[in-house]
């Protein structure tokens, strides 16, 4: 499967509404899910992790089908958190 990476404007998009999300629902963490070397994890979520977690997921880390891999091995989760922390500090400052 060729996956491509998300465009300017997607994770623009993507970060702002991660951003405001967290500040209306305040259980949400601003996280990934992590292998114990602190890589965004790439398969799913055990049951016990998943109904415990309160952070950001892709539908990689709910379920577990072959078919659904997005947001995909080329999506940049560094990218999205500095954006996302970029634009709460924009949002703080007003």
């Amino acid at each position: 499967m060729q996956q491509y990476d998300f465009t300017p404007e997607q994770y623009q998009g993507l970060s702002k509404l991660l951003a405001m999300l967290t500040l209306l629902f305040p259980k949400l963490k601003l996280q990934f899910p992590t292998d114990a070397a602190g890589q965004v994890l790439n398969s799913s979520l055990s049951l016990d992790n998943f109904s415990s977690y309160q952070g950001v997921l892709g539908h990689l880390h709910v379920l577990e089908n072959p078919l659904k891999e997005d947001p995909g091995p080329a999506f940049q989760w560094d990218k999205l958190m500095a954006d996302v922390l970029r634009t709460l500090k924009e949002a703080n400052k007003t």
